[in-house]
């Protein structure tokens, strides 16, 4: 206890920014969280590696523990819309609590300069999937969906779920293999999942508005997200005094992100999420092998 407890002051110590950046920092990962259901997180650790002098790893673990909050409460907000796909959240969801145990554990073997090319490379990968993940092909199919009307119950979403299992368990199956992956995406790099999970929606619910996609992803990705952060916490790479304003932040621009995503054309905000992952993964990239030539 005494080691832990002396360990947060020294964290606290070396990583100080002060409160007005850090809680700009969680508005900001919040905003663009709750606005595509993605990238609050590839906005928080890269401020925390290069704003608050963090490694890959502590960066990986303290953003999960702030994105959660805004993740919540976009969630939330497009569920009291009717914009959530139940069946479909928690299908991906179950899953991915065994692979982001496991991601964790393996992103904390890796190492920084390892975990930074990883980061950067899957980031510039998935680009283009987040921009073309729906055809126009795919646009004209009709395809039936357990997204809410805004009234939420219990019953009624466990009722959906069986539904929707019973009815489709080939589309099922592929759930749960997209959440595994997502979660070993999530523990390993704490980034990286919610795009992948994201493309995946558009394609298979096709024909339904951005915004449903945005708020199942958002619904799928909140539960391993905690759970992911749990491991890390274990494992000592969550930087804690910088949690609660960094929270706060991103709590305020979850929700905020949320609202301003039913007033914007969605498949605009997909286009230009998909060159910032391009931009930012090469970024990464580039500057993880600047490093590895100066240790030559």
């Amino acid at each position: 206890m005494r080691r832990k407890l002396s360990s947060y002051i020294a964290n606290a110590l070396v990583h100080k920014p002060s409160i007005m950046t850090k809680f700009s920092v969680g508005v900001g990962s919040g905003f663009i969280q709750g606005m595509t259901g993605v990238g609050g997180g590839i906005v928080l650790t890269t401020a925390m590696t290069r704003m608050f002098s963090m490694t890959q790893v502590q960066a990986t673990g303290t953003s999960l523990a702030v994105k959660i909050t805004g993740n919540i409460s976009a969630a939330a907000t497009f569920a009291q819309g009717g914009l959530v796909d139940y069946a479909s959240a928690f299908w991906i969801a179950m899953p991915a609590f065994i692979g982001v145990t496991h991601g964790a554990r393996i992103g904390t073997r890796a190492g920084d300069r390892r975990m930074k090319l990883i980061f950067g490379g899957f980031l510039l990968a998935l680009s283009p999937f987040c921009a073309f993940g729906k055809s126009k092909k795919d646009l004209k199919k009709e395809k039936k969906s357990s997204v809410d009307d805004g009234s939420l119950t219990i019953g009624k979403i466990v009722a959906v779920i069986k539904e929707d299992t019973l009815a489709e368990p080939a589309r099922i199956l592929r759930h749960m293999l997209v959440g595994l992956g997502f979660g070993y995406c999530t523990g390993m790099l704490g980034v990286g999942g919610a795009p992948l999970v994201m493309t995946y929606l558009f394609m298979d619910m096709a024909g339904q508005k951005e915004q449903a996609v945005i708020g199942t992803t958002l619904c799928a990705i909140t539960m391993p997200s905690i759970v992911g952060m749990g491991v890390h916490w274990s494992l000592g790479n969550i930087i804690w005094p910088m949690v609660p304003v960094l929270c706060a932040g991103s709590l305020a621009g979850g929700i905020a992100g949320a609202q301003a995503s039913m007033n914007i054309n969605g498949e605009w905000m997909r286009y230009g999420f998909a060159g910032f992952l391009a931009v930012l993964g090469s970024n990464t990239l580039w500057k993880a092998r600047a490093a590895a030539r100066l240790m030559r």
